[in-house]
């Protein structure tokens, strides 16, 4: 009967090799995980990519993610295009955002024709037939609103209408602020409604 020992040699190569596979996945790893913390506080998802002669575009693309004040938002586009001339500025066609929650009571709901997503300044920019719907069962409806994804602020650009059970606000420009959850109007006109106009 011969018996053979096991080549140490070919141990070694095998160790070698494993070592090897070990480095280049945690490599790998640490590449990806560079790369997820260099897009913004949130990440697309959901979107079908196709390519256009000078831009990629994203067809139903979805955003996750949470602003400094810890507010999950989520933002959909129907058609999302990456600027040329820019490494973060998207174009979006019929954009949708949600801020807050329905739990917290702080649930800030926005639609409109036309927007732009600036990823480096965490800005929205909607624009078109804007409708903005709050908690409280509170509507606004404007030509332009900017939103501060860092913040949770939001401008919006007239001539607006705000209208609620309550009441209805005309204004040229309303400041909203989330840290301490006030509006403020400009040259508004407010009109109070008796219980039996609501």
């Amino acid at each position: 009967v011969l018996c053979m020992a096991s080549d140490p040699t070919h141990h070694s190569r095998r160790v070698r090799r494993l070592r090897q596979a070990m480095f280049v996945t945690a490599l790998a790893l640490l590449v990806l995980v560079l790369l997820w913390s260099s897009f913004g506080s949130g990440t697309w998802f959901d979107a079908r990519v196709t390519s256009g002669p000078a831009q990629a575009e994203m067809i139903d693309a979805v955003m996750r993610g949470k602003n400094q004040q810890g507010q999950p938002y989520i933002l959909r586009a129907q058609v999302l295009r990456k600027r040329p001339e820019t490494k973060s500025t998207y174009d979006m066609q019929a954009p949708d955002i949600e801020i807050g929650t329905r739990r917290a009571k702080d649930l800030i709901q926005a639609q409109a024709e036309s927007g732009v997503y600036d990823q480096q300044m965490q800005t929205i920019t909607l624009s078109g037939t804007v409708e903005l719907r709050q908690t409280g069962n509170r509507t606004i409806r404007a030509p332009h609103v900017d939103f501060n994804m860092q913040n949770g602020d939001f401008m919006v650009q007239g001539p607006l209408q705000m209208k609620s059970p309550a009441r209805r606000i005309t204004a040229d420009l309303l400041n909203s602020t989330a840290e301490n959850k006030t509006h403020e109007f400009t040259n508004g006109v407010i009109t109070l409604f008796a219980k039996e106009q609501k």
